[in-house]
């Protein structure tokens, strides 16, 4: 009897799942000239906690964070009407593909100690995935993978059912 490998098959799934399945489409852009009180506004207005800056071609040059606001800009009384994204944003920005796994971008997120990536295709930001979209996704994996651990005795109640039936001479159907 071939045994079933239910939870070893969904760890695989869970393993393979590219990034371009959760990650953020269209994600907020600014420029590297804008100012903080702009990108202040624009996150508020989109609810996000960070911004990716982009050059003129559209290419991830940096990335501003709530966090960078508070330490590099509110801490010190800085007027974020005239400090600029390019003086307080993170530069290095690490970019991934859309096919990228999500075992692959968690363990890449680790390593390089950062919360997000910018997602690019054919040399254009197609999307953007936070520590936070993983987190949910596999959230709403294992809640589904914690269904199917009823499903062999289930099963196994079903065949019994059947039997009995089948014992008294009843059609189950």
């Amino acid at each position: 009897m071939a045994k079933i490998h239910i939870f070893k098959d969904i760890d695989k799934m869970i393993r393979e799942i590219p990034v371009s399945e959760i990650m953020s489409k269209n994600p907020v852009t600014m420029k590297h000239d804008d100012t903080v009180k702009k990108a202040v506004d624009m996150m508020a207005k989109k609810n996000i906690s960070s911004i990716l800056i982009v050059d003129d071609k559209g290419i991830p040059i940096g990335i501003i964070s709530d966090g960078d606001l508070i330490r590099k800009v509110y801490s010190k009384n800085k007027d974020p009407k005239k400090v600029k994204l390019e003086q307080i944003m993170s530069t290095g920005v690490i970019t991934i593909k859309p096919n990228t796994s999500i075992r692959a971008t968690s363990a890449l997120m680790k390593s390089r100690k950062v919360s997000k990536f910018p997602i690019m295709h054919d040399g254009k930001v197609v999307g953007y995935v936070t520590k936070s979209d993983i987190i949910k996704k596999l959230k709403d994996i294992y809640y589904q993978a914690s269904k199917l651990r009823w499903l062999p005795v289930i099963m196994m109640v079903l065949v019994i059912v059947i039997a009995i039936l089948i014992a008294v001479n009843i059609s189950p159907i």
